[in-house]
Protein backbone atom coordinates (compact mmCIF):
# COMPACT_ATOMS: atom_id res chain seq x y z
CA UNK A 1 0.00 0.00 0.00
CA UNK A 2 3.02 1.84 0.52
CA UNK A 3 4.38 1.67 -2.57
CA UNK A 4 1.16 2.99 -4.25
CA UNK A 5 0.71 5.80 -2.36
CA UNK A 6 4.06 6.94 -3.29
CA UNK A 7 3.39 5.92 -7.35
CA UNK A 8 0.31 8.18 -6.75
CA UNK A 9 2.17 10.99 -5.43
CA UNK A 10 5.13 11.25 -8.03
CA UNK A 11 2.60 11.09 -11.07
CA UNK A 12 0.99 14.54 -9.45
CA UNK A 13 4.25 15.83 -9.05
CA UNK A 14 4.82 14.79 -12.76
CA UNK A 15 1.50 16.29 -13.75
CA UNK A 16 2.44 19.67 -11.86
CA UNK A 17 6.03 19.71 -14.03
CA UNK A 18 4.61 19.20 -17.07
CA UNK A 19 1.96 21.87 -16.68
CA UNK A 20 3.70 24.34 -14.79
CA UNK A 21 3.91 28.07 -16.06
CA UNK A 22 7.18 29.64 -17.30
CA UNK A 23 8.73 31.80 -15.08
CA UNK A 24 7.07 35.36 -15.76
CA UNK A 25 3.61 33.81 -16.01
CA UNK A 26 4.53 32.66 -12.46
CA UNK A 27 5.20 36.17 -10.96
CA UNK A 28 0.99 37.04 -12.07
CA UNK A 29 0.18 33.94 -10.28
CA UNK A 30 -3.17 34.59 -7.46
CA UNK A 31 -1.56 35.59 -4.32
CA UNK A 32 -4.12 35.70 -1.39
CA UNK A 33 -2.25 38.21 0.43
CA UNK A 34 -2.41 40.48 -2.42
CA UNK A 35 -5.57 40.54 -3.46
CA UNK A 36 -8.37 43.09 -2.30
CA UNK A 37 -10.97 42.07 0.52
CA UNK A 38 -14.42 42.66 0.08
CA UNK A 39 -14.14 46.69 1.26
CA UNK A 40 -11.09 47.06 -0.61
CA UNK A 41 -13.75 46.52 -3.64
CA UNK A 42 -16.31 49.44 -2.24
CA UNK A 43 -15.61 52.68 -3.34
CA UNK A 44 -16.81 55.22 -0.94
CA UNK A 45 -17.34 58.07 -2.83
CA UNK A 46 -17.82 60.35 -0.03
CA UNK A 47 -18.79 60.51 3.55
CA UNK A 48 -20.11 63.18 6.07
CA UNK A 49 -20.65 63.88 9.82
CA UNK A 50 -22.70 65.92 11.26
CA UNK A 51 -23.49 66.94 15.00
CA UNK A 52 -25.45 69.30 17.42
CA UNK A 53 -26.04 69.49 21.03
CA UNK A 54 -28.88 71.54 22.37
CA UNK A 55 -30.01 73.11 26.30
CA UNK A 56 -33.71 74.35 26.59
CA UNK A 57 -35.81 75.42 29.01
CA UNK A 58 -40.12 75.93 28.75
CA UNK A 59 -42.90 75.41 30.53
CA UNK A 60 -45.78 72.29 29.70
CA UNK A 61 -49.18 73.09 30.94
CA UNK A 62 -49.92 69.52 31.30
CA UNK A 63 -47.39 66.71 32.15
CA UNK A 64 -49.64 63.79 32.58
CA UNK A 65 -52.07 64.28 29.52
CA UNK A 66 -55.32 64.18 32.26
CA UNK A 67 -58.22 66.54 32.70
CA UNK A 68 -56.49 67.56 36.10
CA UNK A 69 -54.06 69.82 33.92
CA UNK A 70 -51.33 69.68 36.12
CA UNK A 71 -48.34 71.83 34.72
CA UNK A 72 -44.66 72.21 35.68
CA UNK A 73 -41.50 73.84 34.40
CA UNK A 74 -38.71 71.57 32.75
CA UNK A 75 -34.93 71.84 31.27
CA UNK A 76 -34.38 69.53 28.59
CA UNK A 77 -30.52 68.52 27.07
CA UNK A 78 -29.98 66.67 24.03
CA UNK A 79 -27.14 65.66 21.69
CA UNK A 80 -27.26 64.33 18.04
CA UNK A 81 -24.48 62.62 15.36
CA UNK A 82 -25.02 60.92 12.55
CA UNK A 83 -22.19 59.60 9.69
CA UNK A 84 -23.11 59.31 5.67
CA UNK A 85 -21.69 57.63 3.63
CA UNK A 86 -22.69 57.12 -0.38
CA UNK A 87 -21.07 54.06 -2.04
CA UNK A 88 -20.50 53.80 -5.76
CA UNK A 89 -23.20 56.32 -6.79
CA UNK A 90 -25.80 54.63 -6.34
CA UNK A 91 -26.08 53.53 -2.36
CA UNK A 92 -26.12 55.71 0.62
CA UNK A 93 -26.09 54.61 3.82
CA UNK A 94 -26.25 56.27 8.06
CA UNK A 95 -26.34 55.67 11.01
CA UNK A 96 -27.33 58.25 13.99
CA UNK A 97 -27.08 58.60 17.92
CA UNK A 98 -29.69 60.59 19.34
CA UNK A 99 -29.79 61.48 23.07
CA UNK A 100 -31.98 63.26 24.69
CA UNK A 101 -32.77 64.19 28.86
CA UNK A 102 -35.86 65.81 29.89
CA UNK A 103 -36.29 66.63 33.56
CA UNK A 104 -39.63 68.17 34.95
CA UNK A 105 -39.13 70.83 37.98
CA UNK A 106 -42.81 69.63 39.75
CA UNK A 107 -43.50 66.14 38.37
CA UNK A 108 -39.92 63.97 38.88
CA UNK A 109 -42.08 60.85 37.83
CA UNK A 110 -42.72 62.06 34.32
CA UNK A 111 -38.61 63.06 34.03
CA UNK A 112 -37.09 60.43 31.25
CA UNK A 113 -34.03 59.76 28.84
CA UNK A 114 -34.26 58.86 25.69
CA UNK A 115 -31.66 56.87 23.32
CA UNK A 116 -31.94 56.30 19.86
CA UNK A 117 -30.03 54.34 17.49
CA UNK A 118 -31.34 54.85 13.72
CA UNK A 119 -29.89 52.55 10.75
CA UNK A 120 -30.72 53.40 6.98
CA UNK A 121 -29.60 52.22 3.40
CA UNK A 122 -30.86 53.34 0.29
CA UNK A 123 -30.31 51.99 -3.19
CA UNK A 124 -31.17 53.87 -6.65
CA UNK A 125 -32.26 51.63 -8.86
CA UNK A 126 -32.77 53.75 -11.89
CA UNK A 127 -32.64 57.67 -12.65
CA UNK A 128 -36.05 57.68 -10.94
CA UNK A 129 -36.20 54.62 -8.69
CA UNK A 130 -34.94 53.70 -5.48
CA UNK A 131 -35.50 51.65 -2.60
CA UNK A 132 -34.06 50.44 0.36
CA UNK A 133 -35.11 49.75 4.61
CA UNK A 134 -33.30 50.46 7.91
CA UNK A 135 -33.90 50.01 11.59
CA UNK A 136 -34.58 52.08 14.68
CA UNK A 137 -33.84 50.99 18.66
CA UNK A 138 -35.01 52.99 21.63
CA UNK A 139 -35.15 52.96 24.96
CA UNK A 140 -36.99 55.19 27.36
CA UNK A 141 -36.06 55.45 31.24
CA UNK A 142 -37.82 57.26 33.56
CA UNK A 143 -35.18 57.33 36.47
CA UNK A 144 -37.66 58.13 39.12
CA UNK A 145 -40.45 55.78 38.42
CA UNK A 146 -39.12 52.73 36.44
CA UNK A 147 -42.48 51.18 35.91
CA UNK A 148 -42.99 53.24 33.14
CA UNK A 149 -39.53 52.21 31.31
CA UNK A 150 -39.62 50.60 27.78
CA UNK A 151 -38.04 49.73 24.46
CA UNK A 152 -38.81 49.35 21.04
CA UNK A 153 -37.33 48.32 17.54
CA UNK A 154 -38.47 49.00 14.34
CA UNK A 155 -37.27 47.67 11.18
CA UNK A 156 -38.84 49.18 7.87
CA UNK A 157 -38.61 49.48 4.16
CA UNK A 158 -39.65 51.59 1.76
CA UNK A 159 -39.53 52.60 -2.51
CA UNK A 160 -39.59 55.83 -3.61
CA UNK A 161 -40.09 57.04 -7.28
CA UNK A 162 -38.89 60.43 -7.82
CA UNK A 163 -41.27 62.30 -10.47
CA UNK A 164 -38.96 65.01 -11.32
CA UNK A 165 -36.20 66.94 -9.26
CA UNK A 166 -38.48 69.16 -6.99
CA UNK A 167 -41.69 65.89 -6.38
CA UNK A 168 -40.95 62.49 -5.16
CA UNK A 169 -43.54 59.57 -4.13
CA UNK A 170 -42.76 57.55 -1.10
CA UNK A 171 -44.48 54.76 0.68
CA UNK A 172 -43.29 52.66 3.48
CA UNK A 173 -43.99 49.64 5.65
CA UNK A 174 -42.67 49.06 9.19
CA UNK A 175 -43.01 46.60 12.41
CA UNK A 176 -43.17 47.93 15.65
CA UNK A 177 -42.00 46.05 18.51
CA UNK A 178 -42.56 47.64 22.44
CA UNK A 179 -41.64 46.21 25.64
CA UNK A 180 -42.57 47.40 28.95
CA UNK A 181 -39.34 46.04 30.25
CA UNK A 182 -41.27 46.00 34.24
CA UNK A 183 -44.58 45.57 33.40
CA UNK A 184 -46.61 42.17 32.77
CA UNK A 185 -49.48 41.74 30.90
CA UNK A 186 -52.58 41.32 32.81
CA UNK A 187 -54.86 38.54 31.31
CA UNK A 188 -52.28 38.54 28.98
CA UNK A 189 -51.56 35.28 26.53
CA UNK A 190 -48.46 34.55 26.77
CA UNK A 191 -47.80 34.67 23.54
CA UNK A 192 -44.62 36.02 23.40
CA UNK A 193 -43.13 33.55 25.93
CA UNK A 194 -41.43 35.89 28.84
CA UNK A 195 -44.24 37.29 30.61
CA UNK A 196 -43.38 41.00 29.56
CA UNK A 197 -46.29 43.37 28.04
CA UNK A 198 -45.46 43.86 24.71
CA UNK A 199 -46.90 45.85 21.79
CA UNK A 200 -46.62 45.21 18.32
CA UNK A 201 -47.91 47.82 15.45
CA UNK A 202 -48.05 47.50 11.62
CA UNK A 203 -47.29 50.69 10.04
CA UNK A 204 -48.17 51.63 6.35
CA UNK A 205 -47.04 54.87 5.34
CA UNK A 206 -47.31 57.33 2.03
CA UNK A 207 -45.93 60.38 1.19
CA UNK A 208 -45.53 62.98 -1.08
CA UNK A 209 -41.93 65.06 -0.61
CA UNK A 210 -42.23 68.53 -2.24
CA UNK A 211 -39.17 70.61 -2.68
CA UNK A 212 -38.96 74.31 -3.35
CA UNK A 213 -35.76 76.46 -3.65
CA UNK A 214 -35.81 77.43 -0.23
CA UNK A 215 -39.07 76.01 0.98
CA UNK A 216 -39.93 72.00 1.72
CA UNK A 217 -43.35 69.98 2.12
CA UNK A 218 -43.99 66.80 3.46
CA UNK A 219 -47.78 65.53 3.72
CA UNK A 220 -48.72 62.18 4.56
CA UNK A 221 -50.91 59.50 5.83
CA UNK A 222 -50.26 56.52 7.96
CA UNK A 223 -52.22 53.58 8.95
CA UNK A 224 -51.76 51.40 12.42
CA UNK A 225 -52.60 48.61 13.54
CA UNK A 226 -51.80 47.98 17.26
CA UNK A 227 -51.69 44.51 19.02
CA UNK A 228 -51.24 44.21 22.67
CA UNK A 229 -50.57 41.09 24.83
CA UNK A 230 -52.66 42.73 27.36
CA UNK A 231 -56.04 43.31 28.33
CA UNK A 232 -55.90 46.19 30.47
CA UNK A 233 -57.64 48.91 29.35
CA UNK A 234 -54.40 51.47 28.19
CA UNK A 235 -53.65 48.37 25.95
CA UNK A 236 -56.71 47.30 24.61
CA UNK A 237 -55.85 46.84 20.44
CA UNK A 238 -56.84 49.27 18.09
CA UNK A 239 -56.46 50.58 14.48
CA UNK A 240 -55.49 53.93 13.55
CA UNK A 241 -55.42 56.59 10.57
CA UNK A 242 -53.06 59.36 10.79
CA UNK A 243 -52.70 62.09 8.15
CA UNK A 244 -49.78 64.47 8.78
CA UNK A 245 -48.13 67.77 7.18
CA UNK A 246 -44.55 68.73 7.75
CA UNK A 247 -43.34 71.81 6.24
CA UNK A 248 -39.56 73.68 6.59
CA UNK A 249 -39.04 77.02 5.03
CA UNK A 250 -36.08 79.71 5.45
CA UNK A 251 -37.14 82.99 5.63
CA UNK A 252 -34.09 84.84 5.82
CA UNK A 253 -30.05 83.60 5.64
CA UNK A 254 -30.55 83.37 9.12
CA UNK A 255 -33.70 82.82 10.18
CA UNK A 256 -35.93 79.40 9.38
CA UNK A 257 -38.90 77.78 10.85
CA UNK A 258 -40.21 73.93 10.91
CA UNK A 259 -43.90 73.13 11.53
CA UNK A 260 -46.28 70.43 11.34
CA UNK A 261 -49.68 69.23 11.92
CA UNK A 262 -51.16 65.71 12.35
CA UNK A 263 -54.49 64.04 13.35
CA UNK A 264 -55.22 60.72 14.91
CA UNK A 265 -58.57 58.94 14.76
CA UNK A 266 -58.21 55.99 17.00
CA UNK A 267 -60.85 52.85 17.25
CA UNK A 268 -60.57 50.63 19.92
CA UNK A 269 -61.37 46.57 19.01
CA UNK A 270 -62.97 45.76 22.35
CA UNK A 271 -62.39 48.53 24.91
CA UNK A 272 -65.43 50.49 26.08
CA UNK A 273 -66.57 53.73 27.48
CA UNK A 274 -67.09 53.65 31.03
CA UNK A 275 -71.01 53.92 30.52
CA UNK A 276 -70.35 50.58 28.39
CA UNK A 277 -72.57 51.94 26.10
CA UNK A 278 -69.92 52.03 22.64
CA UNK A 279 -66.62 51.13 22.04
CA UNK A 280 -64.25 54.09 22.60
CA UNK A 281 -62.81 56.35 19.95
CA UNK A 282 -60.41 58.73 20.24
CA UNK A 283 -59.74 61.88 17.65
CA UNK A 284 -56.06 63.31 18.53
CA UNK A 285 -54.68 66.57 17.44
CA UNK A 286 -51.34 67.93 17.10
CA UNK A 287 -49.61 70.94 16.16
CA UNK A 288 -46.21 72.42 16.53
CA UNK A 289 -43.95 75.41 15.43
CA UNK A 290 -40.09 75.92 15.91
CA UNK A 291 -38.50 78.95 14.67
CA UNK A 292 -34.37 79.32 14.91
CA UNK A 293 -32.27 82.47 14.50
CA UNK A 294 -28.93 81.60 13.38
CA UNK A 295 -26.50 83.38 16.77
CA UNK A 296 -23.22 82.21 14.29
CA UNK A 297 -22.36 79.93 11.39
CA UNK A 298 -22.42 76.91 13.78
CA UNK A 299 -25.08 78.74 17.20
CA UNK A 300 -28.79 79.12 16.96
CA UNK A 301 -31.37 80.09 19.35
CA UNK A 302 -34.31 78.73 18.88
CA UNK A 303 -38.28 78.99 20.36
CA UNK A 304 -41.16 75.99 20.13
CA UNK A 305 -44.65 75.99 20.80
CA UNK A 306 -46.71 72.56 21.06
CA UNK A 307 -50.81 72.24 21.34
CA UNK A 308 -51.90 68.94 21.77
CA UNK A 309 -55.64 67.88 22.39
CA UNK A 310 -57.71 64.85 22.33
CA UNK A 311 -61.88 64.71 21.78
CA UNK A 312 -63.22 61.07 22.80
CA UNK A 313 -66.54 59.60 23.39
CA UNK A 314 -64.71 58.75 27.21
CA UNK A 315 -64.62 62.37 28.60
CA UNK A 316 -62.03 60.77 31.02
CA UNK A 317 -59.43 60.19 28.32
CA UNK A 318 -59.82 64.24 26.69
CA UNK A 319 -57.29 66.04 27.58
CA UNK A 320 -55.42 69.52 26.16
CA UNK A 321 -51.90 70.49 26.61
CA UNK A 322 -49.63 73.29 25.41
CA UNK A 323 -46.03 73.21 25.37
CA UNK A 324 -43.61 76.32 24.84
CA UNK A 325 -39.96 76.47 24.68
CA UNK A 326 -36.85 77.91 24.04
CA UNK A 327 -33.03 77.41 24.06
CA UNK A 328 -29.73 76.92 22.17
CA UNK A 329 -28.50 74.53 19.50
CA UNK A 330 -24.30 74.14 18.77
CA UNK A 331 -23.34 72.32 15.39
CA UNK A 332 -19.95 70.87 15.55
Amino acid sequence: MKYVLIRYYLFLLTLGLIFLPDGNAAVDTYDAKKAPSVWEQIEIRSLSLDSFSGFRTGYDSNVRLDNARKGSMFEEVSYFIKGSALFEDTVTSALSYYLNALLYNDYNDYSNVVNRVTWSLKKKVQRVFSWGGGAEAVTVIYPYRSVYDYVYGKPYMFAEYAVNSALSVRTEYGKRIRVLTHQEPLEGDQLYGDGKRRELQDIFSSLLLINGHRWSVRPGIDYILSDSNDRFQDYYDYTAVRPFLLATVSLTRRIGAITSFWYEESRYKERQVVAATEKEKDRTFTGKIAVSYALTEDTSFETRYSYSCNRSNEPSQEYIQSVISCGITHHF
